[in-house]
């Protein structure tokens, strides 16, 4: 038995040994990682954000598509089957389809779900000389439905989005199947919200940023409660938001141009079922315009977020997915 010691005593110095070289190769490799994250993070942050946004599209069964219609190339996002009733998003001013991926994952597995680039924003490049009025951008969207051979969809819009899904409901009422107004522009609010205000006083467009600070007061009037961008992702923001200033300047000029033919006289026109969904703490589009939406459109129920700002979809997504399943269901 005691010749028997140093033997197992050899072969525990052993495990040992080999158990601390596999430690530090462990922590080596995580230290690797964490170096390498840092590294991409501080010098390619564009790259790691598009690596992100792959991934939640890939986690949700999300597809990237792109379809020609007259002038303008259309890219959108896709997920579920294209065999089911089909849900799509629009987004608002100065922002694209991406946003939407979290709802889109969720209702992929029960619906077919279509997010596109509206003409003149993000990756749906302008075409010279063209109008871009909420009028003309419905009429857009009426032959982008029609070259997927879509003919009746459920509509969603937020914001400027949801002004053009409005008129598109009032206008092209047999295409839908029901319809959801998110904090929407297009009426005159009641109630003067502060970023009309602070337009008014200042000339400043606190939608369109031109440097870090201007992001962040736009993230400001935006969110009740802004998220936290860690500085290197808001400086590749920046970066692309620049090279759009003047074109984003431009179609901000054709929705306030689009003003000028008020949307109130055609709320009554509009005949789909109709979710009315705002933030109480909206300070680009006031809560007041709700009642202006409720007493146009006949057909209505109206859910209102507690210490919610303009993008209930991203700040409160579960409440809103929650009050979007509930009407849905409440159709069939």
């Amino acid at each position: 038995m005691d010749d028997g010691f140093p033997m197992i005593s050899h072969v525990i110095e052993n495990r040992n040994f080999a158990m601390k070289k596999y430690l530090k190769a462990v922590a080596g490799l995580v230290l690797l990682v964490i170096v390498a994250g840092a590294g991409v993070y501080w010098f390619f942050p564009g790259a790691l954000l598009n690596g992100m946004t792959q991934a939640a599209k890939w986690k949700g069964g999300i597809d990237t598509l792109s379809v020609r219609v007259d002038d303008h190339h259309w890219p959108y996002l896709e997920a579920g089957n294209p065999g089911k009733e089909t849900i799509v998003l629009i987004h608002g001013f100065s922002s694209s389809k991406e946003p939407w991926i979290n709802i889109m994952t969720r209702f992929g597995k029960t619906y077919h779900v279509v997010a596109p680039d509206l003409p003149g924003f993000a990756k749906n490049t302008p075409v010279p000389g063209a109008s871009y009025t909420i009028p003309e951008q419905a009429a857009r969207l009426d032959r982008f439905l029609s070259v997927l051979g879509l003919k009746q969809v459920h509509l969603f819009g937020i914001s400027m989005g949801g002004y053009i899904s409005a008129w598109y409901a009032a206008h092209y009422p047999d295409r839908l199947l029901s319809l959801v107004l998110m904090d929407a522009a297009g009426v005159q609010t009641p109630e003067t919200p502060d970023y009309v205000r602070h337009f008014e006083t200042t000339g400043e467009n606190l939608l369109i940023p031109e440097d870090n600070l201007g992001f962040e007061e736009m993230m400001a009037i935006i969110y009740h409660v802004p998220p936290k961008i860690p500085s290197r992702f808001a400086d590749h923001i920046m970066e692309l938001r620049r090279k759009r200033l003047k074109t984003e300047s431009l179609m901000f000029d054709s929705v306030l141009k689009s003003l000028g033919t008020p949307l109130e006289p055609h709320l009554p026109k509009i005949t789909a079922p109709t979710l009315i969904i705002w933030g109480d703490k909206d300070r680009i589009v006031d809560v007041s315009a709700v009642k202006v939406f409720e007493s146009g459109i006949p057909n209505h129920r109206t859910v209102i977020f507690k210490d919610v700002g303009h993008v209930p979809f991203l700040e409160a997504p579960e409440r809103t997915c929650s009050a979007y399943e509930t009407f849905l269901t409440g159709l069939k």
